[in-house]
């Protein structure tokens, strides 16, 4: 049976996401947590959602392309032009994505639920393009694609001129997290930009976050929360600046009592 406080976390987080009704039904509904490697491979499947699944675009033009990824253990999100990865941000390093997960969950199973959302800006289309969004963990891959047609007749190139200065831009953000008190916790925020953005967060009061406390800002900007309690509950606002631009994205936590 679920608990009180377990009942009534599943109503806020439905008021704040209804599209995240299936993996809490589903997840929540598990009343005991096991360190049996077998259970953690059997309940660690991830849901993807990319519409459409084509689209037709004037050439030059850009486009900006969402894609949701929930489930366990922390998945993280990046993308494949015509089957190679696109670079967002600084990094490349697929498995240094997933070193926060390993990390914590290599002992025993926590509850972790995520709905990460990732951004792909594409500026400029020249050509007729498939755009794949993965979803990952170290326990399950989920991919959907994305066919980008070119308008017939459209050659006039309207693209913005090209410099060496581009706005910061959120590529991939938490947006709803789940987990029990006392477990570790991690907000992504994820920007690029030139030059590289700086990432700030803060609470719901407009209250500054810093390296104090039960919080932790890492280098790639994601928000760490240690050992949370109730008191950590929030919807938290990260900011991706560079002086060009600003780029802002919401990420609601919520802890629970483990049974």
């Amino acid at each position: 049976m679920l608990t009180r406080l377990q009942s009534v976390a599943i109503i806020v987080c439905l008021l704040y996401v209804p599209q995240f009704t299936y993996a809490l039904s589903r997840r929540l509904a598990l009343n005991k947590r096991s360190s049996d490697l077998t259970y953690l491979h059997s309940n660690t499947k991830l849901r993807i959602s990319l519409k459409p699944n084509e689209t037709r675009i004037a050439r030059y033009n850009s486009i900006v392309v969402s894609c949701e990824v929930d489930g366990r253990l922390y998945p993280t999100i990046h993308w494949l032009k015509n089957g190679e990865r696109v670079q967002q941000g600084t990094s490349l390093d697929v498995q240094g994505d997933a070193a926060f997960e390993n990390a914590v969950c290599k002992d025993q199973p926590r509850l972790q639920l995520t709905l990460v959302k990732s951004m792909l800006y594409i500026d400029c289309i020249t050509e007729e393009t498939e755009y794949t969004c993965v979803g990952e963990t170290r326990f399950a891959r989920v991919n959907q694609s994305l066919r980008v047609f070119i308008d017939p007749g459209s050659s006039r190139d309207d693209c913005a001129q090209h410099n060496d200065e581009k706005p910061a831009r959120i590529y991939m953000t938490t947006w709803v997290q789940l987990d029990y008190v006392g477990d570790t916790v991690r907000l992504y925020c994820r920007a690029e930009g030139k030059p590289t953005p700086t990432i700030t967060w803060h609470r719901s009061n407009n209250e500054s976050i810093t390296n104090v406390g039960s919080y932790r800002i890492a280098n790639n900007g994601d928000l760490i929360i240690v050992n949370p309690t109730w008191g950590n509950m929030d919807k938290y606002e990260c900011k991706a600046d560079n002086g060009v631009g600003s780029d802002t994205a919401q990420s609601f936590f919520y802890p629970l009592l483990s049974t």
